[in-house]
């Protein structure tokens, strides 16, 4: 997961939409149960980019 991670959130700052949905769980995959959710975008871009 991590490699994919890591690709997902340098597309991100092209296209944050979809590593937000991911992160947030509006798209789930079966090994990231683990991630924590964000219950808004903001706290998202805080964490991954600041």
């Amino acid at each position: 997961i991590g490699d994919r991670l890591d690709t997902d959130i340098a597309a991100g700052r092209a296209a944050g939409c979809s590593v937000a949905m991911v992160l947030s769980g509006d798209m789930k995959d079966p090994g990231e149960e683990d991630l924590p959710t964000y219950p808004n975008l903001r706290e998202l871009v805080n964490d991954i980019f600041l």
